[in-house]
């Protein structure tokens, strides 16, 4: 049976990247329409992330890649409704079909091959913090995460306060109550929609960063629904950042019992 304090830490660590969509796709919601392609935006964000960080060999342009395909495809869909007056769950679904097929055929010509893809020193190390990682069940569950899941919790915190505290938060869920007042105060709705939707791609692209470097490789479908998993968190969490923590914690516990039950069942 594993570990109470070894349960925990991979439940935070799976939930991490499951809520961070789902904060990218509550600023969507909130602007009026949720941005259904969060699928498809972590998986481009993570293949992204592969092609750039395996052809420069740095992490950080690997990284500025994945934020700019994923918010690019996410203004895409924003444009889509906006300028071709196109049903934004239609042209959301597109991106999804779009991304699947894309990733396919430029990892063939990229890498020579559609299935997995190893990339050398992307793997994320577990931290290693002294006594703080020695301490019983904290040290495991907080002090030995992979070192990228600290820069995911602080993404998270980040869009939390962006939402929450911040003048574009307030005029986001202001646009979703009532658009006219945005207006009335002088501020253009459509910018704040657009600026909404890039958020919700950059979130995903972080996400999916999140995932290739946790398995240090490029897996074919890596996002395996969690983009799905963190819309049904948007309502779960009644469209609220404490709420989506605790739906998005709860799928990552399931995930991580899952995963134990398949390695007692393996031996």
């Amino acid at each position: 049976m594993i570990p109470m304090d070894t349960l925990v830490a991979d439940s935070l660590a799976i939930a991490l990247p499951i809520l961070l969509a789902a904060l990218g796709g509550l600023f969507t919601e909130a602007a009026g329409v949720l941005n259904v392609a969060l699928e498809g935006l972590i998986v481009a964000g993570a293949f992204s992330f592969a092609v750039a960080a395996e052809a420069t060999g740095s992490s950080a342009l690997g990284i500025a890649a994945a934020l700019a395909c994923a918010a690019g495809l996410a203004l895409l869909v924003a444009a889509a409704a906006d300028r071709l007056a196109a049903n934004p769950f239609v042209a959301a679904l597109a991106v999804n079909l779009l991304v699947a097929g894309v990733v396919g055929i430029v990892s063939e010509q990229v890498f020579g091959t559609k299935g997995v893809v190893p990339l050398a020193g992307i793997l994320s190390p577990r931290t290693d913090l002294g006594i703080l990682s020695r301490l019983p069940f904290l040290g495991t569950v907080l002090f030995r995460q992979r070192g990228f899941s600290y820069l995911l919790a602080g993404a998270c915190a980040a869009a939390v306060v962006l939402y929450s505290y911040t003048p574009f938060g307030l005029r986001v869920q202001a646009l979703g109550m009532k658009e006219g007042s945005l207006r009335i105060a002088g501020v253009d709705p459509r910018a704040v929609r657009y600026g909404a939707y890039a958020v919700s791609g950059a979130a995903c692209a972080l996400a999916g960063v999140a995932l290739a470097r946790s398995v240090g490789a490029w897996v074919p479908n890596i996002a395996a629904g969690r983009g799905w998993i963190a819309l049904v968190v948007v309502y779960l969490g009644r469209k609220r950042p404490s709420g989506l923590l605790f739906a998005a914690l709860g799928f990552g516990v399931l995930f991580a019992l899952s995963n134990s039950a398949q390695s007692v069942l393996s031996l």
